[in-house]
C-alpha cells in the first residue's frame, strides 16, 4: 500500500523485515510501552494517593476536579506509550531518517483535503449514529454490558468540565493525541504494512478499520468506529499524506467534545433521551454527500499519486 510520490531507498529494510515480521515488531513495542506506561500511571498513583485500579469507581462516586485530572493524566499517559511512542520508535528503528517519509508525515497536507475530509468525516455522522442505532440493537452480555456502562460514565465524567481550562485538557487528551497517536500506528503502519501483505487496497484499509474499532473494546460503538475507521482508511490511501487523516480524526473527536461542551452550557433545555433516532432517509443522503465528497477528493489527488 505504498504509493508515495517519491521512491524510498528501503531495500535493506524489507530484506531483513517482511511485512510480517514487521508488524510483529510493532506488536512488541506496544506491548512494552504499555507495561511502561503502567509503571509510570502505579507511580503517578503513588505519589498523588489515588488508587488507580479503582479509578472509574472513585470517578462515578466523586467527580472532584482533582479526581477527573488525575485520569485524564493516566489517559494521556496511556495513548503516548500505547501508540505515539511504539509508532516513532517503529518508523525509526526500521527505516532512520526515511521514517517520517515512509510514514507519510514530510509533507504538509493540502488545505483542500484537510476541509473536504473534515466535511466528509462530519457529514458522515448521522450513518454512524445510524450503524450504531443497529449496533446497539445486537444483544450483549452481562459482562460486556457492564463495561459500555462503565465506559460511558467515565467519559461523560471526564467531559464535565467546571474550570475553562478543563476543557482544552479535554481537547488535548481526548482528541489531539489519540488523533495522532492512532493514526500514526493504524493507518501510518498498519494498514501500509497490510497491503504490502494483501494485494488488494481496499481489504488493507477494511481489515485496519476492523483492528481499529476492536482494539477500543466498545462493543456497542464496534460498527461506528469501523465506518470512522474505513473513511480515515481512505482518506489516506487517496491523499498518501497521513496529516489528512489525522487532523479529519481531530475534527471528529474535537466535534464531540465541543458538542457535549454546547450542550452542557447552552442546550441544558435539551432532553436528548427523548431525541428521536437518525432515519434511513438522512442516513441515504449522509452516504450520498459521502460518495459526492469523495469523488471531488479522489478526483483532486488523482493527478498527484499513482493508485
Amino acid at each position: 500500500m505504498d504509493f508515495p510520490r517519491k521512491k524510498l531507498d528501503l531495500r535493506s529494510e524489507e530484506t531483513a523485515y517482511t511485512p510480517i515480521t514487521s508488524l510483529v515488531l510493532l506488536l512488541l513495542l506496544i506491548i512494552l510501552s504499555s507495561l511502561f506506561s503502567l509503571a509510570i500511571i502505579l507511580a503517578l498513583s503513588e505519589l498523588v494517593g489515588i488508587n488507580f485500579s479503582s479509578i472509574s469507581e472513585a470517578l462515578s462516586q466523586n467527580n472532584d476536579l482533582r479526581l477527573r485530572n488525575f485520569t485524564r493524566l493516566t489517559i494521556l499517559v496511556q495513548h503516548l506509550c500505547l501508540f505515539v511512542i511504539p509508532g516513532l520508535l517503529f518508523a525509526v528503528f526500521l527505516y532512520r531518517k526515511s521514517g517520517f517519509e515512509f510514514l507519510k508525515l514530510n509533507r504538509l497536507p493540502s488545505l483542500f483535503n484537510v476541509t473536504l475530509g473534515s466535511l466528509l468525516i462530519l457529514i458522515a455522522f448521522p450513518l454512524a449514529q445510524l450503524t450504531y442505532q443497529i449496533n446497539k440493537s445486537i444483544p450483549l452480555p452481562s459482562w460486556a454490558q457492564s463495561m459500555e456502562e462503565d465506559t460511558s460514565d467515565l467519559i461523560n465524567n471526564l467531559l464535565s468540565v467546571e474550570a475553562p481550562y478543563e476543557f482544552y485538557f479535554n481537547l488535548l487528551v481526548m482528541a489531539l493525541v489519540p488523533a495522532f497517536g492512532e493514526e500514526l500506528v493504524f493507518r501510518g503502519i498498519i494498514q501500509q504494512k497490510l497491503g504490502k501483505i494483501m494485494s488488494n487496497p481496499i481489504s488493507s484499509i477494511l481489515l485496519t478499520a476492523f483492528l481499529f474499532s476492536a482494539f477500543h473494546m466498545q462493543f456497542e460503538g464496534f460498527l461506528p468506529r469501523f465506518l470512522l475507521g474505513a473513511l480515515l482508511g481512505f482518506l489516506f490511501y487517496w491523499t498518501q499524506n497521513l496529516w489528512v487523516p489525522i487532523l479529519t480524526h481531530f475534527v471528529y473527536n474535537g466535534s464531540q467534545i465541543f458538542a457535549h461542551r454546547l450542550y452542557e452550557t447552552k442546550l441544558s433545555n435539551l432532553d436528548l433521551d427523548n431525541m428521536e433516532e437518525i432515519s434511513w432517509g438522512t442516513s441515504l443522503i449522509s452516504l450520498i454527500l459521502v460518495l459526492i465528497l469523495s469523488y471531488f477528493i479522489v478526483n483532486f489527488n488523482k493527478n498527484q499519486l499513482k493508485y
